[in-house]
């Protein structure tokens, strides 16, 4: 098995990327789909959380993921708060799947795996760059929030971790469009090569 991870600012593409592998033939793991897996169905997960952010991010039995992202993006240290609940089973969790799966090239798509220190876990990683003021436009165009808020969410990631530099990431640039992506993403892909057998 060949372990890609995958990474970017918001806005940046990371995603877009992952579903450009994922069309190659490579399986996927979603980060932010896993996590919110996990919080919905950990209960002492939910019930931490609860306890940091206060009952009004539950409505019924569910997880209200509205109201705990504008909760957590509030300030870097509620932020933290989330991490420090959250990450510790999340990590595990996805080392178990990128440990188990099956097909022959298993992609992370995850945001803080430079945050996380994760890199020792993966063959190939992809850091897919894009300049701030295009990220903003993209998450603008997407997202009900408002400016100022996009702009805080992307500055406390931004605290989090720093870009990283070099190797072993391969840096792929996505301030054009989806074509250039696909573009750039394939020219990467057609250079990984499947170990041989024996």
């Amino acid at each position: 098995m060949i372990r890609i991870g995958i990474a970017g600012f918001m806005g940046a593409g990371k995603s877009a990327a992952a579903r450009i592998i994922q069309s190659l033939g490579g399986a996927v793991i979603d980060a932010d789909r896993e996590a919110k897996s996990l919080m919905s169905s950990d209960r002492r997960i939910r019930d931490q959380l609860m306890r940091e952010f206060g009952p009004a991010i539950v409505t019924g039995p569910e997880i209200n993921f509205s109201v705990l992202g504008d909760l957590t993006f509030r300030s870097f240290d509620e932020m933290q708060k989330l991490n420090r609940v959250v990450h510790p089973l999340l990590i595990a969790r996805l080392r178990q799947l990128m440990q188990s799966g099956g097909a022959a090239i298993c992609a992370l798509d995850a945001a803080l795996i430079p945050l996380w220190g994760i890199e020792p876990w993966f063959d190939r990683l992809l850091w897919v760059r894009c300049p701030a003021q295009a990220r903003l436009v993209r998450l603008r165009d997407k997202s009900p929030l408002s400016e100022d808020a996009l702009r805080l969410r992307m500055s406390i990631q931004e605290r989090l971790f720093a870009e990283p530099a070099g190797a072993p990431w391969h840096m792929v640039d996505n301030s054009g469009n989806l074509d250039d992506l696909r573009a750039a993403v394939n020219a990467w892909w057609a250079q990984i090569s499947l170990p041989s057998e024996g």
